[in-house]
């Protein structure tokens, strides 16, 4: 009989063990279910947009996005932008390393009497936004975004910041005939 309590005891221990492990595996499935839906509602991504991606991300943000560039591999998207004082177009494109995404706003061409030392001064004001020529004398502002876990905030917020320092550094980047 004591033999029978013995096994009935270990039974009972072994039991126990099996019921505790499967109580815990259900919790580890159940937390990483939830854990996936959270990220999920929040937007939150573990790849990389491709191109396809960010023209979706800017059309569910409400922006009409116009295709300024269909080639494969150098996508360009534009969207309007608007604030108080300004109405400008901005630009958004992948790096063609994919690793960032770039919006940019064309300034126009680069004036005489635009003073490149005070848009450098201003560089510091509205890092990471800054100011450029490019090679063919447009003078631009721009923003990059690391291409890794953005989500439609963190693009929102991007352009939102861009449009705003356009918008704040307006006197500098239209010379002193506006001023």
């Amino acid at each position: 009989m004591n033999e029978n309590f013995s096994a009935f005891k270990l039974i009972i221990l072994l039991m126990r063990r099996f019921a505790l492990f499967v109580c815990t595996m259900m919790c580890v499935v159940l937390m990483g279910s939830l854990t996936l839906n959270v990220a999920q509602a929040q937007g939150t991504t573990t790849e990389k947009w491709d191109a396809a991606g960010l023209k979706s991300a800017l059309a569910g943000l409400g922006y009409e996005v116009k295709e300024l560039s269909s080639k494969i591999g150098s996508e360009k998207y534009e969207i309007p932008a608007k604030s108080e004082t300004l109405n400008v177009p901005i630009a958004a494109e992948l790096s063609p390393s994919k690793r960032y995404i770039w919006l940019t706003v064309n300034l126009g061409s680069y004036k005489d009497s635009v003073n490149g030392k005070d848009l450098l001064m201003k560089n510091a004001d509205i890092q990471p936004t800054f100011f450029y020529v490019t090679a063919s004398g447009r003078l631009m502002v721009g923003i990059a975004i690391e291409n890794r876990y953005v989500t439609p905030v963190i693009l929102k917020f991007n352009i939102d910041k861009i449009l705003a320092d356009t918008e704040k550094t307006k006197s500098v980047w239209t010379g002193p005939q506006s001023q």
